[in-house]
């Protein structure tokens, strides 16, 4: 097992999100992560999981005529 163990600032870094939002997606359940002792660590094979499952590819509705992804909220 070569997985290698973020800190909280790191896996923020890693997701480019805030360390607060890390925390948020934590105790919601959303991330997995790994305690020892008072250390809160996240391996990047499941921040990687994370990813994935978070990733949404774009439909025919979400682009124009033209190809480009267009802006939902405009």
């Amino acid at each position: 097992m070569s997985e290698k163990l973020l800190s909280k600032q790191q896996a923020a870094k890693f997701l480019g999100i805030s360390a607060l939002k890390i925390d948020n997606l934590r105790r919601d359940g959303e991330v997995a992560y790994i305690k020892i002792g008072t250390r809160v660590l996240f391996s990047t094979e499941d921040l990687q999981g994370f990813i994935e499952r978070n990733r949404h590819e774009p439909t025919i509705k979400d682009t124009d005529q033209e190809g480009k992804t267009a802006r939902k909220d405009a």
